[in-house]
This record gives C-alpha cells, sequence and structure tokens, in this order.
C-alpha cells in the first residue's frame, strides 16, 4: 500500500538481497511489506515505549466531583491515545471512509408544555410538523441549559462537538382544562446525543486533526452522498462519522482535505468560531467560556405516533363539547 512515509534501502551485499527477495516471495507479502515487518518486529520495544510517551501527553487528570465518603469516591483519567483525536475514545478508520471518533453516549430527558394543540385549526399532520420544529428549536438551549451537568460527567475539553444521534417525542400527559382553564399537554423530549472532545493538544500530535474538516462537518443522507458525491474540488473524500446507534437514513460527515491546513490557520478559525458564537449561523451553543458545536438535523427527532393521536383526539372531543354548549370559553376561541 503506498504511503507518504518512504524510505530507500540500498544494499550492496548480492546475498542479502537475494535472501531477502527469496524469503518475501515465501511469505506471500510484497517485498516492501516483508521489510517493514522486520524493522517493526526489531523495534517492537522502542515502538511500544513511544506509543506510552505520547498516551501521557494525551492525559487529562480528571478531579474527584465525589464526596469522600461516598462509594464514587475515585480518582480517574480520560485519555486520548496517540492514533486517536478524541478523548474519549478509540478511532476506527476504514478503506472505505468510515471514521468514529465518539463514543460518550448520553440521554437529556425535558418535560415542557406545548402551545400547538390549543390550535386545533390544525389537521394532526400539521400539528406533529409543528411540534418537530418547535421540538428542534428547543434542543440548542437545552443542551445549553444543561452543560454544565454534562460536563461535570465527562470532565472539561478544549474543543467540544455535539452531534444528535436521536431525539423521541412522546405526549407525556394530558389534564383537561375547565370552562375557565385550558388544557395542557406535557410532552417529553429525550435527547441521545454523543460527544467527540478534543484537547489543543491533538492539533499538535495528530496530523489528521489538520486534514479532517472537523469545524465543517455537515448531515448528508446516504442516497445523497452515494448518488451526487461530495466537493471533489474541495475534498478528496468524505469520512462518515459512525454513530454508536446504527440509522437508516443519513449521518454526519467530515471532508478530508487534500492538504494539511496550516496549525495558525485552525486556531483562527476556531477564535473565530469561539467569538461570534450564533447558532443559526455556525452552530455554536454559546455556552459561557467554553467551545460547544452541535450537530443536529430534522431528520432525527422521531414523534411517537400514538401519543400524539390520543392527544389530539382528547382535546379535540372536549372542544367539541364546548361548541355543542352556549359558546366556547376565551382559551378555545
Amino acid at each position: 500500500m503506498a504511503s507518504k512515509h518512504k524510505l530507500i534501502v540500498h544494499i550492496s551485499d548480492d546475498l542479502l538481497y537475494d535472501v531477502i527477495i527469496k524469503e518475501a516471495k515465501a511469505s506471500g507479502k510484497a517485498q516492501s511489506e516483508f521489510i517493514r515487518d522486520i524493522v517493526a518486529k526489531e523495534l517492537l520495544d522502542k515502538i511500544i515505549a513511544r506509543k506510552e510517551e505520547m498516551n501521557n501527553c494525551y492525559s487529562i487528570f480528571k478531579d474527584d466531583y465525589y464526596g469522600v465518603n461516598s462509594i464514587f469516591n475515585r480518582n480517574y483519567y480520560k485519555t486520548a491515545y496517540p492514533m486517536d483525536m478524541t478523548i474519549d475514545s478509540v478511532r476506527q478508520i476504514t478503506k472505505d471512509g468510515v471514521i468514529q471518533l465518539h463514543k460518550i453516549d448520553e440521554i437529556i430527558s425535558h418535560d415542557y408544555e406545548s402551545v400547538f394543540f390549543g390550535m386545533m385549526s390544525l389537521s394532526l399532520k400539521a400539528l406533529m410538523s409543528s411540534v418537530k420544529n418547535e421540538v428542534q428549536g428547543l434542543i440548542p438551549k437545552i443542551i445549553k441549559d444543561r452543560w454544565s451537568e454534562l460536563e461535570y460527567g465527562m470532565g472539561v475539553a478544549d474543543l467540544n462537538l455535539i452531534f444528535i444521534d436521536r431525539v423521541d417525542v412522546v405526549v407525556k400527559s394530558y389534564t383537561e382544562g375547565d370552562e375557565n382553564t385550558k388544557s395542557k399537554v406535557i410532552i417529553n423530549i429525550k435527547i441521545h446525543l454523543q460527544a467527540s472532545r478534543f484537547l489543543f493538544k491533538s492539533i499538535e500530535y495528530n496530523k489528521d486533526f489538520l486534514r479532517i474538516d472537523f469545524l465543517n462537518i455537515r448531515y448528508h443522507r446516504f442516497k445523497d452522498v452515494a448518488v451526487k458525491g461530495w466537493l471533489s474540488d474541495r475534498y478528496e473524500r468524505l469520512l462518515y462519522l459512525k454513530p454508536i446507534r446504527e440509522v437508516l437514513l443519513g449521518g454526519f460527515f467530515a471532508g478530508l482535505l487534500y492538504r494539511q491546513k496550516e496549525k495558525e490557520l485552525l486556531m483562527t478559525e476556531i477564535d473565530n468560531l469561539y467569538l461570534n458564537q450564533d447558532f443559526g449561523q455556525n452552530g455554536m451553543l454559546g455556552v459561557p467560556d467554553r467551545f460547544v458545536k452541535l450537530h443536529m438535523s430534522n431528520e432525527q427527532i422521531k414523534l411517537n405516533l400514538g401519543s400524539f393521536r390520543n392527544a389530539f383526539e382528547s382535546v379535540k372531543e372536549k372542544m367539541n363539547r364546548f361548541k355543542r354548549s352556549d359558546g366556547s370559553p376565551d382559551w378555545l376561541k
């Protein structure tokens, strides 16, 4: 396999050369692969020592968050391995461009009262579409407000990329009002998210950072990627950021740049995002003193049809009861 790392060895000893050629052929390996394996075996101890040294460079100490008498009382390290970029996970990359950057899997649950159930001119389909958009607008604020809680469990990192895996939306409760009070519909949002968290040290120790355009990650349908391809004038190919849970329609992709980006340019881009945080423009959540970038798609929001249909019919039936009476209360007009 071709590599940018190339060493040319001149062998003046005819006998040694003949032995290498013969043994490489017998092993079924290419000559370069055969020689590389010999060198790797010879330097194995030094390679292991170097890996341990780099591991130590990537380790960040997480202070004890628990009380002295707590059974959870412990100090431990979160480590980013030398061949990885994130703090939390082993990076996997294959020849078909699948790359796994994140292993932290969190679930945030949030209840709220929806305003759309009072708009009974809506059909069930229109109601669910409106609620879906409502939920999409709420998610950034929910994560921002809960960031301290998330960080408390994960630890602190320099760069935090948050990926929404799935959002489950269900009508949690329906409380019928009377003539003077409106009905109350409480909706539960369960946000399944994953976090890719980086240290600035990764930029120094891992050259992948300078080729992967991780500041411009996008959600694409698999069909669109297969049919339309990618921006070939900008990226060599797209890398699929594989989630923990399998998905069917689409996912997040990062472009692989043809050339490494200059470190100074990357740091400038990071600074610009940090100083100009606007979720609508660049996905930044505006968490004070933190770099937190959220990636999500409307397609990942899944509404529970049964719970919405039941609540819709209950509110609709109440409205019809009041219509049959002398008049509708103000809240239904």
